[in-house]
């Protein structure tokens, strides 16, 4: 196409298509109207390998080069061609355009530049590192904005689009290659903490779309604004988020107080790497074949942004395991999420994590809170992936309700809330709940407190009381803790029970936590349990009447717990819970609470048929915080 007007220009590219007259340029058949139009291109000159196949010409006369245009089905494209995707944020005066229309306000000239010129500068710069012919799917050139029929089903077929790349690059047209050497090599914490916040707030960590094409992406390369890449285009393997979550994980061993580097990043004003999301984890399982959870997929997408509310939608059925496409929901946002979880606890692989998610009544909406929490949803599931299956995979749906089994681990018959006392002030007041049922076994009480309620593994905990006589040390002073008035404190018999079992240091090494078991309570561990939601709960099993402590997140009121039937699902663990501890609450067919460290207490039969009331879950809640502020050095 020669150069024309601007207007006429898009008209062509993005309203000019007419498949009756497309040909493919691999199979030489039509390009039919239920076929998914694979359009990608290449460019003419001595700078870049291209073949001789049937395309059109789109000129650039600022760059002094000329855009070949391919048309091909999708099916052709996967196996026939190497190609390169790129996944990116659109330029705002290109987004303005694509959906206003006639009733935007934006430069006509500045859009038909912005279309020609970013493209092929991205492909220049591949092509400084990748010797061998490519094309490139870039949406600005390869989906027609203006027609809905075709542009439609290439929306559906973009999770297949990026699976099939040879490579994706992830574009992050906001951010200099000048910040990666902060980060690898300032010459002071403050300068590399800060070169590290600064990738974090790329534009790119905050697009629904940007994050579905990195879980469904096999190979990686990221391209800074000005077009170069970072790391060698041959290995193809060199990720960033990646290399920013380690160089954090450092800055915080250095520091020895993570809560110490947030403020020097100005946590709030400026995103860190935790704050980004599972971006890695749900890619690295879905690359694995891995079924990602469904409150795992919501949980990466639920704060991000999108243009139109129904693309969570489509990222949402990309990652999730379902048969279910976007036409299938209902155009009701909340309906369509419960068809979306029912699907997938129906899958018959076991995904009970819709039922560990907190309801949108229960639900907590923590204003702007959410500018210090990022892209990761913490108000809603944050249990972790799956690190081992349930032992019963099949989950039914009767009247729309989830029906499964489960075991029934007894009754609630004592609630309380946690004293107001400081970390090792509630430490003491769980220890002397603990007492009121376990008496002066300090087996069961080790068990009941550093298993059940501060979630850590009862072989370490247990090695270290088996040293410098701890065990005993515990065992003399539990009697001392029985007698203690409700209302006292003796920060003595705290600080010797912490140590001793390792609940105030670091030397249990916790897999999920560097920092102490109370302390990890106190942040991680208090959110999982819904923060100031959290009880200490009393349970009574029905056969052996033995009873014995939970800390559960509420969902209702304590009066409406009471009563509540307690329910484990055998064999399951989420990266922070314990395996086969992660159960929930039940009253008249509702779950009221959840619990994620429930293990086993007597032998009875417990396994029987449940039937929960799976009720609406929360809409997402884009984050629209803008990151990048901070004070100068």
């Amino acid at each position: 196409m020669e150069e024309t007007l601007p207007n006429a220009f898009l008209d062509y590219l993005w309203s000019g298509v007419t498949k009756a007259q497309l040909t493919c340029c691999q199979c030489k058949l039509e390009i039919g109207s239920s076929d998914v139009l694979a359009r990608t291109f290449t460019l003419q000159g001595p700078n870049i390998n291209h073949d001789h196949k049937p395309a059109e010409q789109i000129l650039v006369p600022t760059l002094s080069e000329t855009i070949l245009i391919y048309h091909r089905h999708l099916g052709c494209l996967l196996k026939s061609t190497k190609y390169v995707t790129v996944s990116h944020v659109w330029h705002p005066a290109i987004a303005d355009l694509q959906y206003k229309r006639s009733e935007s306000g934006t430069s006509l000239t500045e859009v038909a530049l912005a279309v020609r010129e970013v493209p092929v500068r991205i492909c220049l710069g591949l092509a400084k590192g990748i010797s061998e012919p490519f094309e490139v799917w870039h949406d600005y050139l390869s989906v027609p904005q203006w027609q809905n029929d075709i542009k439609g089903k290439i929306i559906q077929a973009i999770p297949k689009i990026f699976r099939g790349a040879d490579v994706t690059v992830a574009y992050l047209s906001d951010i200099d290659p000048i910040t990666v050497n902060d980060m690898r090599y300032g010459t002071s914490m403050q300068v590399r903490v800060r070169g590290i916040s600064d990738l974090c707030n790329a534009k790119w960590f905050s697009r629904t779309w940007t994050a579905m094409e990195f879980v469904q992406s096999r190979r990686l390369l990221t391209m800074f604004k000005d077009y170069n890449i970072l790391g060698d285009t041959q290995d193809a393997q060199c990720l960033l988020l990646e290399e920013v979550t380690r160089a954090w994980s450092a800055e915080v061993r250095k520091r020895g107080d993570s809560l110490k580097v947030e403020e020097m990043a100005e946590i709030g004003k400026n995103l860190v790497p935790w704050q980004l999301g599972p971006l890695t984890g749900v890619r690295q399982s879905n690359l694995r074949g891995e079924r990602v959870p469904f409150a795992m997929a919501y949980e990466l997408l639920a704060c991000r942004c999108v243009t139109i509310e129904r693309d969570f939608f489509h990222a949402l059925l990309a990652i999730v395991d379902t048969r279910l496409t976007e036409s299938d929901l209902s155009p009701d946002g909340r309906v369509a999420m419960l068809q979306v979880a029912q699907s997938c606890l129906t899958s018959g692989k076991g995904d009970y994590s819709p039922l560990f998610m907190i309801p949108e009544s229960a639900h907590r909406r923590r204003g702007g809170v959410q500018a210090r929490h990022g892209y990761l949803d913490l108000d809603t599931f944050i249990l972790g992936h799956v690190v081992k299956p349930p032992t019963i995979m099949e989950i039914q749906l009767r009247s729309g309700n989830p029906v499964f089994q489960a075991e029934n681990i007894g009754t609630v018959d004592f609630i309380r809330r946690e004293m107001d006392w400081g970390h090792l002030g509630r430490f003491l007041d769980a220890c002397r709940l603990a007492m009121q049922f376990t008496g002066f076994d300090v087996d069961a009480f080790v068990k009941t407190v550093g298993v059940r309620l501060y979630g850590q593994e009862p072989d370490k905990i247990f090695a270290r009381l088996s040293e410098a006589n701890r065990l005993q040390l515990v065992q003399n002073v539990l009697p001392e803790l029985y007698n203690l008035r409700p209302d006292q404190y003796v920060e003595e018999i705290a600080v010797l029970i912490a140590d001793a079992m390792g609940m105030s240091n670091t030397t249990l090494e916790n897999p999920v936590s560097e920092t102490s078991p109370i302390d990890y309570l106190e942040a991680h561990g208090k959110t999982m349990h819904l923060g100031n939601s959290v009880a200490l709960v009393g349970v009574s099993c029905s056969h052996c009447h033995g009873r014995f402590p939970l800390r559960v997140g509420l969902l209702q009121p304590p009066s409406q717990v009471l009563g509540a039937v307690a329910y484990r699902i055998p064999g399951l663990k989420y990266f922070f819970t314990h395996e086969g501890g992660a159960g929930m609450l039940v009253k008249d067919g509702r779950m009221v609470g959840r619990f994620i460290w429930g293990t086993p207490t007597c032998g009875c039969p417990k396994l029987e048929e449940v039937e929960v009331r799976l009720s609406f879950l929360p809409v997402p809640r884009p984050n629209t915080s803008v990151y990048g502020s901070r004070r100068k050095l």
